[in-house]
């Protein structure tokens, strides 16, 4: 056999027999198929996905404000809790993040604690708000500038907003001087005025850090300006009212220093120059 011969019968396609021709279509008619099942699976979920999406973007919206849903203790009106989030109507549901709108309402209402929820059938928002309530009337001053609110037991400041509900302090109290550095020094004062005297009117803090009470039985009571005897103070306020002798009280314009709580003072403005000072009874 000559190498031309030789090599033509090598690379001659080898014959296959009619049943292995028959499976081997079969197994391609299989594969076409398959793949023609997967792309159609995969335009049905992605065209599933996407009018999913659409649905819960633009078909689930709040059309105005009868779709927020206010419980609790305050009496809120839905267009501050709008006002507050930024809506806009009608309002996607997904676009609104309840954590991120529970945290405004807590800065800039005067609430306690707020809870949202997102419902779908209808579609709505709930909130569950609890109100601080105010104690106490304050005031701010900023140089030449002062701004009236109110503050909460924990001596947390509550603008007056004309939006919000009317609501007035469960005390008389002033608070003059309000400042957030000098909250938990108040919140404490506020947490003892029973102890200082129901009579309490007034608690003044200057911008030197002195802190002034005005009460109606002991007039003034001067406190100066270190925190850290405040509670020496109140202690000595509780003996003074129940052990301060009548006629010292009568007409009395002055003052009880009590700067060093362990010998009080009353300061006695008889003279234009110069105060005179009288111990007062252990």
């Amino acid at each position: 056999m000559t190498p031309n011969k030789a090599d033509k019968k090598q690379r001659s396609p080898v014959k296959l027999s009619p049943q292995l021709e028959r499976r081997r279509a079969l197994r391609q008619e299989k594969r076409r198929d398959l793949a023609i099942q997967a792309w159609r699976l995969v335009v049905l979920l992605s065209t599933s996905t996407l009018l999913g999406w659409s649905l819960l973007r633009f078909g689930w919206s709040i059309e105005g404000t009868d779709g927020i849903l206010i419980r609790g203790d305050i009496a809120m009106d839905p267009a501050v809790i709008a006002k507050v989030g930024g809506f806009q109507f009608p309002q996607p549901l997904l676009e609104v993040s309840p954590h991120a709108l529970e945290q405004r309402l807590l800065k800039e209402l005067p609430v306690r604690t707020a809870s949202v929820e997102r419902r779908l059938f209808p579609a709505r928002l709930e909130l569950e708000l609890s109100a601080r309530i105010p104690i106490a009337f304050a005031i701010q001053r900023r140089g030449t500038t002062s701004a009236r609110g109110w503050i909460d037991a924990n001596a947390n400041w509550i603008d007056l907003n004309a939006d919000l509900p009317e609501r007035q302090p469960e005390s008389s109290i002033v608070v003059d001087g309000w400042s957030a550095s000098k909250r938990a020094f108040i919140e404490e004062l506020l947490r003892q005025r029973d102890a200082i005297g129901i009579d309490l009117k007034k608690i003044v803090l200057e911008a030197d850090g002195r802190v002034l009470l005005l009460t109606n039985r002991l007039g003034t009571i001067q406190l100066g300006a270190d925190p850290n005897l405040l509670q020496r103070q109140i202690n000595a306020i509780e003996q003074l009212n129940q052990s301060m002798p009548t006629h010292l009280l009568r007409g009395r314009r002055g003052r009880i220093d009590l700067s060093n709580p362990e010998r009080p003072e009353i300061l006695q403005p008889d003279k234009p120059s110069k105060e005179g000072k009288a111990a007062l009874p252990n």
